[in-house]
């Protein structure tokens, strides 16, 4: 599970305010066209393929801090493998449910949902002790 996730660091640095753009370049030691390997290795996206376990994103349409863009391009790479992917959106900023406590609480609500879930999928009467 993942909340206002990076999916992709060279995406967020060219969709992000030149404050986040210093924070990113303070982080890698240089732009993404300085240190394109270390963005990419650092990325979700760079994973995409071995991702085996089901996965929940929640992610909001107004975050300048971590833009929609790279998490919608991780989603549609997902899918297209075949891969298990559920996101949930939502039309808050980065703080969403720490701004929001009715949000905060559903999106609470939606990963022990989700989780339990995954484990009724995985889990058989035969592996519990």
């Amino acid at each position: 599970m993942a909340g206002v996730a990076v999916a992709d660091w060279a995406m967020l640095y060219e969709d992000s305010a030149e404050t986040l753009r210093g924070y990113c370049s303070a982080l890698f030691g240089g732009t993404p066209s300085d240190k394109l390997e270390q963005y990419a290795a650092s990325s979700p996206m760079a994973d995409v393929e071995r991702v085996r376990a089901p996965l929940l994103i929640i992610q909001g349409r107004n975050d300048s801090r971590t833009p929609a863009r790279p998490v919608e391009v991780y989603v549609e790479r997902l899918r297209a493998l075949g891969k298990s992917i559920e996101v949930e959106w939502f039309d808050a900023g980065h703080l969403g449910g720490f701004a929001d406590s009715d949000l905060g609480i559903a999106h609470q609500e939606q990963m022990l949902r989700f989780a339990q879930d995954v484990l009724a999928r995985t889990t058989t009467p035969a592996s519990i002790p």
